[in-house]
This record gives structure tokens, C-alpha cells and sequence, in this order.
């Protein structure tokens, strides 16, 4: 076995070790935990069961009782679950000579760290020999004692009698000679009964007991009925090997014509005690189980408002002795805060309008800090009226998750607070400089039309061509706060894409000739056979004019081609390469940020803001697409994007979440 550093909380709570059957199952219901027991009893390997349902491994097994148990445990951590025992053997456990084992079974919770998820913990114990023993026994003490009665003069049906019970038998005389065994009674001491016949009984007791026993027998035999006849009583015995163990035994007497006669019953209690080791032990790898969970259990007598919380009481560092075990002291522990959730959702389950109490809330620790709970209970007693009686559950600390939540969301809240007054800031300045950059606009082409000196209107040009370049980054930037402020909708409309295409080449043409490159496009056969697509045409429109303005602007000979290919049956892919100055490797995954360019050198000589390829990915990924770049420094680059080209009906469906979009914010 590995370290403990290697060994889970539940291996721990599984040792191999118990005498107890341990199955663990996940959230789905598979085998994730078999111990050795189980090995032994269900004939299937760790190795085999592991990854399987019960149901896989036992075809056979249609107990819904047992089913359902584990299901609620799985499904809800039921809390009237914890305590369940079903005494009706529904595995299919054999022993050595194949005969179905009598079994106790405890279906268990177990929290996993999430919420909502448990795993089950089942529990098994072998009571077969406790539960034929208890039965035989009981039925023998009183069917032999008048059976012996009526034949107690014939010694002959007397011998034969012992000799076939399947219970520990010895007769002995009222000298304590002994007389005849059953086979039974061979198996407790260990003898043959050729090899004890004439011995004093002695022989069978431990030597605390053995000097006081001839005395004892012998007054017995006289008066049986004034000396408990048919009462059991406990001492301890020894077997053949010198082992001491404990017994029961129960003393009749009989009589053969003048001679009196004792018949003692035995009952090994070692196997009863072997039983209550493997309950103990059950209830410890339960105990371990809920301790590494960080879980604990509690039990309310509601008629009596005694509530059982010692675990409670001692996780909140509380001295045992120092509370009263009452529903007020948990009442007196509930944050006020939580507490009318907390009385209202434990009222509506104790009226049975709900199948479970089921809260988060905070508890107050001696140290004074608060400690999260999540507590889940459940009624398992009712009286006729459907009062509740009894309620049982568990808590869980969740200080640290809670805790974790709450950073979360105020860090969240911050970021998003953070965004919001950015997208405004950008927003409102967008607008507030696009008014007084649309009057200089005016103004210079209205001096464009006069009277002017060649020198005068270059200057105009300069003039000109300066606040259309501000221009264009003032609707950049009013993008980019859109973008950023989730504002912007898809509309689909279903296109012929070469059209854009050809209107793009069109409006850059003029670009591309002032520098002598080459503009052009192309699409794939399949895609002109397809024909139309179906995106949002103007956000594909400023995608494209975006990256073929960009290609032309960083070229300064050669080429920039624009290209439309079929990329799946779901999407469309475009591509734009251009022969020009290329991009860095180390700077290819940073270009998309906002406000970012390849090199400061470049917008100190291109000139841009960097928005424009930032604005482009979150359009392409706004229309269900992906956009990446492949370059080579003075070689060129390739920047490709895909679309989803969607369907009728997802065209349809869109269009209607938008209008009621608009109907809530309206």
C-alpha cells in the first residue's frame, strides 16, 4: 500500500482490513471502491466490478427497495438514508459452501466538494451465523425442554436426539460426568466426542469457573427450578486448543428412572461479539468517512426538542457540557440573517410540503467567526396525525467554498463595474469628438469647391485626408465600446457573397493602385455552386474591408488577394494574403488584443490605433467563427477567418430571440 499522502479519505475508510463488505459508487452509480470482503463473498475481482453498476455486475438483483436507497443517496444525500439497515440479504453473497449470507446493509451519503453531487457509501455485514443461531436457539430452548420431558425415560431418544441437533448440546451428569455430545458442541470445544465421554465437564470450562462447577451441578440436578432452570447465563469456556471464549448456556434437567440428568445448552458468543467488532467497525469507517468529508450527523426528537448536535457542538469548538442538547441552542447558534430561511424551508418539510430540508447557512463558533453550513434533513418518523417525530440529517462545512464565492463575485462585480464605465467612457467620447469632426469634414469640402491656388488645395487634401483618418478610428473605438458592452446583435440575412466581394475590391481599388498592387479575389468552385450564404452581410462587410485595408496598408508591392473557400458543412472560410511586410512570430498572438500593433515602429509609421483587428476577431466570433493569422517577416501574411453559414430554421430562431430581447429591455 502506498503512503498515506497517496491514499484517498475513502481507501482510508475502505481498509481492507474490516470484516465488513465496503462498495463505494459515484455520482452515475459506478463501482469506484471494492474491498477485499467483497471479493471474497461476491466471487468478482476489484479490477472486474470497477467502472460497472451494481446492476451490471449482479443481473440477478431486482431489490427496488435497495435501488431506490441508493438512488436517493446518489441523487439528494437523503438524509433519512444515513441510518437505513435492510435486513432482507438482496445481494447475491455466498460463502465457502455456496449458501447466501444473511446481511445488514447501510446505504450512506458522501459529499464530493461540489454542491449537488454525493457518492454512496454501502455497507455490509455478515450476520448469517447470528441470525440462524438467534432463530435455532431460541425455537430449540423451548421445543427441547418438552421434547426432553416427554422421553426422559428413554435414554436411548434421549442420545439420538443430541445427536442429531444442529445445536451445541452436552448432557453430563448431576456428577458432572460427561455423557454425550452434539456435533455442534464438537465444533465450540474443539473435541471428538469419543474423546470427552466419562470426563468431567470441567474439561469445558476455564479454570475460574471449573472449581466451582461439580458443586453447582450437583445441587442443580436437586433443584433445577429454584436455580434458574432455562435461564441463560454467561461465563467463559475453553476449547481443546486453550483458547477462552465466551458463552451462553441454559441448564435443563432430566430423568432417567432414578438417575437425574443436566442438559446444557451452548451459544459461542464469540461469533455475536465478531459481529458487534464488524458493527463497530462499520460505524468507524462510517465516522472516518464523514470526518474527512468535513461532515457530521444530527438527530432531533422534535415532540421533546431534544437534538443530538455533540458533533455539532465540538466542529464549532465548543466544550461538551457547556450547552444544553435542545433545538434553542442550535436556534441561539443560526446567524440572524439566515435564520427566516432557514425556520421557513425546516417548516414547510416538517408540514410535508417539501421531500427534504435543504439550506445553506452560517452557525456561530466559540471563537466568535461564523462557520457555512450545508445542512440536509429529512422526517423518518411520523404519528398518525403526520406530526413529525424524528428528523435526522447532516451538515457540511462549506466556510471555505462560500468564502470562495464571495471574493468571486465581489471581484466579478468590480470587473464588471470596471468595464461598464470604461465601454460608457468610450462610448461618450466616440460621440462627443465625432460632431466636431464631422464639422471640419463640411467645412473642407465646401473649400475644396472654391477658388483656390494649387498650394491651397494640397493643403486642403491634407487637411482632408487627416480627419477622415481620425475619423475612422473615432468609429473604431465607437466599435470596440459596442463590442465590449455586449450591445451588438446578429441580423442574418441570406446573400450572394461575391458581391461584397466585388464592392470591397471596388472601394479599396483606388488604395491599392496609388501603391501598384495587385487586388483581386477568388472563390472556390464548390462555393459558387452553393451559392448564397447566410451571416450578417455587414459585419462580414467591415471584417473584410478591416483585414484587406490592413493587407494594403502594410504592403508596399506585390499582391493582396482576397479568397472564399468551403470550410465545412456548418461553416465558410475566407482568407486575405498579401506579400507584404509580414508579422513577427512572437507578436502573432498578441495582434488581436485592443489597441495593439505588431511593433511601435509600426504605428509610428502606418499609422492606426490597433483596434482594428481586436474589432475584427470579436465580430468573427460574434458570427460563430474563428480567426488566425500565419505570417513570415518580409514575406507576407495570410489572416483567415470562418462564418457559420447557418440554416433556415437557426435563422428563424435567432431573429426571434432578438425581438424578444428587445420586448424585455423595452
Amino acid at each position: 500500500m502506498e503512503s498515506d499522502q497517496s491514499v484517498s479519505p475513502v481507501e482510508k475508510a475502505t481498509n481492507d482490513n474490516i470484516n465488513i463488505g465496503i462498495i463505494v459508487l459515484d455520482h452515475g452509480g459506478f463501482i469506484v471502491q471494492w474491498n477485499h470482503w467483497m471479493e471474497k463473498y461476491s466471487g468478482y475481482s476489484k479490477s472486474h466490478v470497477l467502472g460497472k453498476s451494481l446492476k451490471a455486475v449482479f443481473p440477478e438483483l431486482v431489490n427496488q427497495r435497495f435501488f431506490s436507497a441508493i438512488s436517493q443517496a446518489i441523487n439528494s444525500g437523503s438524509s433519512s438514508l444515513l441510518a437505513q439497515s435492510i435486513h432482507k440479504s438482496p445481494l447475491p453473497l455466498f460463502d465457502q459452501n455456496k449458501v447466501r449470507i444473511d446481511q445488514a446493509i447501510e446505504i450512506h451519503p458522501l459529499k464530493t466538494g461540489t454542491q449537488k453531487e454525493f457518492h454512496c457509501l454501502v455497507q455490509i455485514s455478515d450476520v448469517s451465523l447470528a441470525v440462524r443461531r438467534e432463530k435455532q436457539l431460541r425455537q430449540n430452548a423451548l421445543d427441547l425442554s418438552q421434547l426432553v420431558n416427554e422421553i426422559s425415560e428413554s435414554e436411548s431418544m434421549t442420545n439420538a436426539i443430541i445427536a442429531i441437533s444442529g445445536d451445541g448440546m452436552v448432557k453430563i451428569s448431576e456428577d458432572g460426568l460427561i455423557e454425550c455430545l452434539s456435533p455442534r458442541a464438537e465444533e465450540i470445544f474443539g473435541y471428538q466426542r469419543e474423546d470427552v465421554l466419562g470426563l468431567s465437564v470441567t474439561e469445558f470450562l476455564a479454570p475460574a469457573y471449573a472449581e466451582q462447577a461439580q458443586s453447582f451441578l450437583k445441587q442443580f440436578a436437586r433443584h433445577s427450578t429454584l436455580m434458574g432452570m432455562g435461564e441463560w447465563r454467561i461465563l467463559e469456556a475453553r476449547r481443546k486448543n486453550g483458547e477462552i471464549i465466551p458463552v451462553n448456556l441454559n441448564l435443563i434437567t432430566t430423568k432417567h428412572f432414578d438417575k437425574r440428568q443436566i442438559i446444557c445448552m451452548v451459544r459461542d458468543l464469540s461469533e455475536i461479539e465478531a459481529s458487534q467488532r464488524a458493527l463497530q467497525e462499520s460505524n468507524h469507517a462510517l465516522e472516518l468517512a464523514l470526518d474527512c468529508a468535513d461532515q457530521w450527523m444530527w438527530n432531533w426528537q422534535v415532540d421533546s426538542g431534544i437534538v443530538y448536535l455533540d458533533r455539532m457542538m465540538q466542529m464549532l469548538g465548543y466544550e461538551k457540557g457547556s450547552y444544553e442538547s435542545s433545538v434553542k441552542t442550535w436556534r441561539d447558534l443560526v446567524h440572524p440573517e439566515d435564520w427566516p430561511e432557514v425556520n421557513m424551508k425546516m417548516r414547510q418539510h416538517l408540514d410535508g410540503y417539501s421531500s427534504s430540508f435543504d439550506c445553506e447557512y452560517r452557525l456561530l463558533k466559540a471563537s466568535g467567526d461564523w462557520m457555512w453550513v450545508h445542512d440536509q434533513g429529512k422526517v423518518i418518523a411520523r404519528d398518525r396525525e403526520g406530526n413529525a417525530l424524528r428528523v435526522i440529517g447532516i451538515n457540511q462545512n462549506i466556510t471555505r467554498r462560500k468564502l470562495a464565492e464571495i471574493d468571486a463575485k465581489d471581484a466579478t462585480d468590480k470587473a464588471l463595474e470596471a468595464a461598464r464605465v470604461k465601454s460608457d467612457f468610450l462610448g461618450n467620447m466616440s460621440h462627443e469628438l465625432r460632431t466636431p469632426m464631422n464639422g471640419v469634414m463640411g467645412v473642407l469640402n465646401i473649400l475644396s469647391l472654391s477658388d483656390m491656388t494649387e498650394e491651397q488645395m494640397e493643403y486642403i487634401g491634407v487637411a482632408k485626408r487627416s480627419a477622415e483618418s481620425l475619423l475612422k478610428m473615432i468609429d473604431n473605438v465607437l466599435d470596440f465600446s459596442k463590442l465590449n458592452a455586449k450591445s451588438v446583435q446578429l441580423e442574418l440575412i441570406s446573400f450572394d457573397p461575391e458581391e461584397i466581394l466585388e464592392d470591397i475590391v471596388k472601394l479599396l481599388s483606388e488604395s491599392a493602385k496609388e501603391k501598384g498592387l495587385l487586388l483581386d479575389y477568388s472563390i472556390e468552385q464548390s462555393m459558387q455552386a452553393t451559392g448564397k450564404i447566410t451571416t450578417d452581410p455587414d459585419k462580414l462587410r467591415q471584417v473584410l474591408i478591416n483585414l484587406a485595408g490592413n493587407a494594403i496598408k502594410f504592403t508596399q508591392e506585390g499582391f493582396v488577394q482576397i479568397r472564399l473557400l468551403k470550410h465545412d458543412h456548418k461553416h465558410v472560410l475566407f482568407e486575405i494574403e498579401d506579400s507584404g511586410i509580414g508579422i513577427p512570430l512572437d507578436r502573432q498572438e498578441v495582434i488581436f488584443d485592443a489597441f495593439t500593433q505588431a511593433d511601435i515602429s509600426t504605428t509610428r509609421k502606418y499609422g492606426g490605433t490597433g483596434l482594428g483587428l481586436g474589432i475584427s476577431k470579436e465580430l468573427v466570433e460574434l458570427m460563430g467563427g474563428q480567426i488566425l493569422v500565419e505570417s513570415v517577416v518580409g514575406k507576407g501574411s495570410v489572416f483567415s477567418f470562418t462564418v457559420e453559414d447557418h440554416t433556415p430554421e437557426e435563422q428563424k430562431m435567432i431573429m426571434l430571440n432578438n425581438n424578444d430581447h428587445q420586448k424585455e429591455l423595452a
